[in-house]
């Protein structure tokens, strides 16, 4: 009886080894691309998907993290939507800011800093009432 458990349940290295083998297939990498340290947005994506699968296989959070040779916090980051916008809204905000003149950049810092509030805090707002003051002039001319 217990043969035809075993048989019907693969062991979890085969779970393992196919997961990750399906997501390296799909994302077209490498293994060693796929647990470096780099950060590149298409590894991140390879690994959030697999740390996904593996969780639906029912390993534990600690266990995706050894598996995917990553911090327990790193796992719980892939599946925390707020902490991955916020990463991704301040990467957007500095390259936005490195983009910007050096005089107009530190303009935004100062006032950042003076009002004790992020750049992005800063840029969002400018941007906004710009917004709404080309909406206003586009109103009084038609």
């Amino acid at each position: 009886m217990s043969d035809n458990i075993d048989i019907a349940m693969p062991a979890k290295a085969v779970i393992r080894r196919d997961i990750i083998a399906g997501v390296l297939k799909r994302h077209r990498l490498c293994s060693e691309e796929f647990f470096s340290r780099s950060t590149m947005g298409e590894l991140v994506a390879a690994r959030r998907e697999a740390a996904a699968l593996l969780l639906q296989a029912g390993f534990t959070p600690g266990h995706v993290a050894k598996i995917l040779k990553r911090e327990r916090t790193t796992i719980a980051h892939y599946f925390s939507e707020a902490a991955s916008e916020r990463k991704r809204s301040r990467s957007r905000v500095y390259k936005i800011l490195y983009s910007l003149p050096p005089d107009v950049r530190s303009i935004i810092e100062g006032v950042a800093k003076a009002d004790q509030a992020s750049p992005h805090v800063i840029i969002r707002e400018w941007i906004s009432e710009r917004a709404q003051h080309e909406a206003a002039a586009r109103a009084r001319a038609a």
